[in-house]
């Protein structure tokens, strides 16, 4: 996958999960810390090399 194509579908699952947590009434602090990492993580992945030259 292209690195914009994960870039692309991370946002997409982050804001519709952050609204379907927002509809269900669980207020933005309790899961923002979550999302934090979640966003780290995804940024790691775009910009850190996939492999090593031998």
């Amino acid at each position: 996958m292209n690195n914009i194509t994960i870039l692309g579908i991370s946002i997409l699952a982050l804001y519709s999960l952050g609204q379907i947590l927002s509809f269900v009434g669980i207020d933005q602090s309790i899961y923002g810390s979550y999302f934090l990492f979640y966003i780290l993580l995804v940024i790691s992945i775009s910009v850190l090399p996939n492999d090593y030259p031998s």
